[in-house]
């Protein structure tokens, strides 16, 4: 909520049902687009990625 344009350094006083519902919907929508293009999400992919550059070291 603070990364917002024109927030400074304390909470917005907007800090609203209305905030909290657009942030669960743009996170909904990420998730959906995400998981139709890709097969894992994008922490296990970074994991996955590491693991097999270490398994390379052996």
């Amino acid at each position: 909520i603070l990364a917002l344009p024109g927030e400074g350094v304390t909470p917005p006083q907007s800090a609203s049902f209305e905030l909290l519902l657009c942030f669960v919907v743009v996170a909904t929508l990420f998730a959906g687009i995400w998981s139709r293009f890709f097969r894992r999400g994008p922490l296990e992919y970074l994991l996955n990625s590491a693991t097999k550059l270490a398994n390379r070291v052996r």
